[in-house]
């Protein structure tokens, strides 16, 4: 099951803007605090909303008798799907041209003034309602809830995928905690690398998760 978790894992994991949020916070003055409230703020929106959908999930019968997912299973994998492809359209349009770097957000200027509240908030609102986190989030827990495994064995999907999904933005915080001020300029490296490349990273990940979903949901139809 958690195997079958890493590709949406790795398709939240690799998001630009959060990224270069949270590198552009160790540049901050409340480099470690920011930081780590932000990491904290993405990780516990994925885990509620996760956490949220799986109940609600127990209480529909998206199996079938057979261990095969329902009608309604086929049907809500069917429908991610596609609105996965339709992200991974609007993702491609709206990368940056060859050799330049995509647009940032307008907030991204005020994050020298962040608090660890304002840092916690950022974290949760970017990988809870970011429209491709929360698709690939939800897809993800549709396919723990249609599995043969008890309560438990549920959860411990849940935290595994929390902690995939979140990998990438620790490695900024713990690259800075270990080496200091000596890793900003790598520190920036990477954040130009993710404005270039990032938007057409995401997309292919997410035609790749798309097709998976819809091949899924037509499967269990026909």
């Amino acid at each position: 099951m958690i195997g079958r978790l890493i590709p949406m894992a790795v398709g939240i994991a690799i998001s630009p803007v959060p990224l270069i949020a949270v590198i552009l916070m160790l540049f901050s003055p409340r480099p470690k605090s920011n930081s780590l409230a932000f990491l904290l703020g993405w990780a516990l929106a994925l885990f509620v909303i996760g956490g949220l959908a799986l109940l609600l999930a127990s209480t529909q019968d998206l199996s079938a008798d057979t261990g095969e997912p329902s009608v309604l299973g086929s049907i809500i994998n069917l429908a991610l799907g596609l609105l996965l492809l339709w992200l991974a359209v609007r993702q491609w349009r709206s990368r940056p041209q060859a050799g330049k770097e995509s647009k940032t957000p307008a907030w991204v200027a005020a994050i020298n003034t962040f608090t660890p509240i304002k840092a916690v908030g950022l974290g949760a609102l970017l990988s809870g309602l970011n429209p491709k986190n929360l698709t690939l989030n939800l897809s993800a827990m549709a396919l723990i809830s249609e599995a043969d495994i008890t309560g438990g064995q549920a959860l411990v999907a849940l935290l595994a995928f929390v902690l995939l999904s979140s990998l990438l933005v620790a490695v900024p915080i713990v690259f800075y905690l270990v080496g200091g001020e000596s890793v900003k300029q790598t520190l920036e490296k990477w954040r130009a690398w993710l404005a270039a490349y990032g938007n057409t990273i995401i997309t292919v990940i997410l035609v790749l998760l798309g097709v998976r979903m819809i091949v899924s949901g037509i499967g269990g139809l026909f």
